[in-house]
């Protein structure tokens, strides 16, 4: 039995697709230039000369140009240009600031997402195998990746030397989100199934009887007031994190439905696709989900509708789809994102004073110039919910076998110890004999490779990540709807007259 067997050659193939096939044909690339998106450009000066001199004739006024800089100003109350739309071109997309982060980050996720598909069909086809499950060093890369990223957006408010109104919405986020995490976590298992305790309790466990093994003498790992304070500052920064993203998203969303005014269908799958992570994250409310789903037998079933291990990966399942509502409606948003530069110069007619041609230009070239980083912060949520929700089902030991029976569906997972049992009590004396030597034989053989995971098996049991990533899909999630939730209100009440 090999400790990698076929998943390692699938993570070599994908590797060399990485490195070879995805710098000539990029999922990134793909998706800013090949889904109909068009960017206004920055009008000429030559074209705004032309309107200086008409308002200057019809308000009769003189201005001045700056020969060393080509700056000259112009009047926006009678501003009237007409901007040219072109389409975005693999030319245009490399001088984005951000694209090298957005086109590895984009790329590696599909090739992840390939590998985790790759693994989970052979991992089906071939039950029974006592293998490291490689798709989750990729899916941990990318959820660094995505981290990282993250943090590095943020970090371009507090870098900014004009950016305090920026900086102080991010710590206030900060201090918002964790008194909202603070307040989730004193709540009762019994209303919101966070799963966090009985995480801390598996966890204290594994790592009593593994020190216990090693003869590690230790009073206990951590107190639970120390974890959840742990958790909440973590809770925290993550919101914190999402507080502009959020606000850029609600703005794309409100700018979206009023340009598709005319397509009511599309409309509602933009309201859908925004409501969806908060109808997502009522699952985890135990009267509104469990209770009715999985305890309740409504009149007519003798079962309920969901078994208990078959609820888990329905949650997973609703998660993945409430993303490909998003991942659906990408261009759309970035469309109306980018319309933005129409509207930027429409407001500015209706204000009093003068402005310049460099600022025109800024005003419409940065629109342009910004759209990887508002790609990023709308994708950046997305793939930070998928790739913790297909964690969560692999760690958590969650079966997509629950989806073809959810009512009758029981776990039937076990370890190598079970495996062998099993094979002892169905086959025949002699072949089990032989079956369990050829088990020995494969064990011992790659023993000094895997005792250090099987030490970590030991510790880190499923009841462990089926709390902790349980609690941080939800948080991100709820998260990411809040945050949007606040974006889109701020659009409504604050700036809109």
């Amino acid at each position: 039995m090999g400790v990698f067997g076929m998943q390692l050659v699938c993570t070599m193939v994908m590797c060399t697709v990485l490195s070879k096939v995805i710098p000539h044909w990029s999922p990134a690339q793909w998706l800013l230039c090949n889904t109909g998106l068009s960017y206004y450009l920055h009008p000429t000066d030559d074209q705004l000369r032309d309107k200086k001199k008409t308002s200057s004739s019809k308000n009769n006024t003189k201005s001045s140009e700056n020969t060393e800089n080509g700056c000259f100003t112009v009047l926006p109350k009678n501003l009237d240009v007409n901007l040219q739309k072109t389409s975005v071109t693999k030319l245009d997309v490399f001088q984005l600031r951000f694209f090298s982060d957005y086109q590895w980050l984009i790329d590696f996720s599909v090739c992840a997402l390939i590998v985790y598909a790759a693994t989970e069909v052979y991992l089906y086809l071939s039950p029974g195998r006592d293998e490291v499950n490689l798709s989750m060093v990729w899916c941990l890369l990318l959820l660094l990746f995505i981290l990282k990223v993250l943090f590095s957006i943020t970090l371009v408010y507090f870098k900014a030397s004009a950016g305090d109104g920026e900086k102080a919405l991010v710590v206030l986020a900060l201090f918002c989100y964790l008194l909202l995490a603070m307040m989730v976590l004193v709540i009762s298992e019994t209303k919101l199934e966070l799963g966090l305790d009985e995480a801390y309790t598996a966890f204290n466990a594994s790592a009593a009887e593994f020190m216990k093994s090693q003869e590690i003498t230790s009073v206990g790992v951590m107190s639970k007031m120390a974890f959840k304070g742990c958790v909440a500052v973590a809770c925290a920064v993550l919101g914190a994190c999402l507080a502009f993203p959020g606000l850029r998203l609600g703005k794309m969303h409100w700018d979206a439905v009023r340009l598709q005014s005319c397509r009511r269908w599309l409309q509602l799958l933009l309201h859908c696709s925004f409501m969806a992570p908060a109808l997502v994250s009522l699952l985890w409310v135990r009267p509104l989900a469990r209770q009715y789903l999985v305890i309740i037998t409504w009149p007519g079933y003798t079962k309920p509708i969901l078994s208990a291990d078959s609820f888990g990966t329905v949650r997973v399942v609703c998660v993945l789809v409430a993303c490909a509502l998003r991942l659906v409606v990408l261009p759309v948003y970035l469309q109306a994102y980018l319309d933005m530069a129409r509207i930027k110069l429409e407001e500015q007619r209706s204000h009093a004073g003068k402005t310049t041609n460099k600022n025109i230009q800024r005003q419409v070239a940065s629109v342009f110039y910004y759209l990887c980083v508002v790609a990023l912060q709308y994708v950046l949520p997305l793939l930070l919910s998928i790739v913790l929700a297909l964690m969560l089902k692999t760690l958590g030991g969650l079966h997509w076998e629950a989806l073809r029976s959810p009512r009758h569906f029981v776990s039937s997972e076990c370890g190598l110890d079970e495996l062998a049992e099993t094979v002892v009590r169905s086959a025949k004396p002699h072949t089990a004999t032989a079956a369990i030597s050829r088990l020995a034989a494969s064990t011992e053989a790659t023993h000094a490779i895997s005792s250090g995971v099987e030490q970590l098996r030991k510790v880190l049991v499923p009841e462990i990540w089926l709390g902790l990533l349980g609690f941080s899909l939800w948080w991100s999630v709820t998260c990411w709807f809040v945050s949007g939730l606040f974006g889109l209100l701020y659009q409504r009440y604050f700036t809109v007259g």
